[in-house]
C-alpha cells in the first residue's frame, strides 16, 4: 500500500463532490474516454487536459503494467487505420489498390 500515490489534492473532512477534487479520473464524476485512449492494449493519456488526469490515472493505477512484463508492439494501429484499409479493399477500383489494402489488413490484424 505504501507504493500507491495519493490521488486527492488535499485532505477532506467529507467526501469530495466534484471532479476537480481528484488527481485521477473518477468513475462517478468523469468520463474516462475524455482522459484516456487505448491503442493495441496500451493506455495513453490525452494530455489536452491541463490537469493531466489521464496520464496520472494510468501511472497511479498501473494500467500499463502488462507492457513491462510482456513488452509492446512498435507499430500501433488505430481503429481508423483498420477501417481505412477495409474501405480501400471494398472501394478499390484496381487490383493493386485491393492488394495493398489486403496487405495492410494482414499487417494490422496478424502482426498485433
Amino acid at each position: 500500500m505504501h507504493s500507491i500515490p495519493n490521488t486527492v489534492k488535499k485532505e477532506y473532512k467529507r467526501y469530495p463532490r466534484t471532479s476537480k477534487s481528484f488527481l485521477i479520473v473518477h468513475p462517478h464524476f468523469d468520463n474516462w474516454h475524455d482522459y484516456i485512449e487505448v491503442y493495441n492494449g496500451a493506455y495513453v493519456g490525452k494530455d489536452d487536459h491541463k490537469d493531466r488526469k489521464g496520464s496520472f490515472t494510468i501511472y497511479a493505477c498501473g494500467l500499463n503494467r502488462k507492457l513491462s512484463k510482456f513488452g509492446y508492439e512498435k507499430e500501433v494501429y488505430s481503429d481508423n487505420d483498420l477501417m481505412e484499409a477495409a474501405r480501400q479493399l471494398v472501394d478499390g477500383r484496381d487490383l493493386l489498390t485491393k492488394a495493398s489494402a489486403i496487405s495492410m489488413l494482414k499487417k494490422i490484424l496478424c502482426d498485433n
